[in-house]
């Protein structure tokens, strides 16, 4: 905090990196499941499809 008791920008910027980090890491979780019931389905795409989509 600073003398005017506000909380300094980068406390506030390393917590919203923290949030954007975890919404990103669950975004690559959510793709990855989705590839596994796909490729259990027979659905199939080339990797370099897959990955240009992340």
């Amino acid at each position: 905090m600073n003398k005017n008791c506000k909380v300094k920008s980068e406390f506030v910027a390393v917590r919203d990196n923290e949030q954007l980090e975890s919404i990103k890491a669950a975004y690559l979780k959510h793709c990855f499941k989705t590839a596994k019931e796909d490729l259990a389905q027979g659905k199939v795409v080339e990797g370099a499809t897959f990955l240009s989509a992340l």
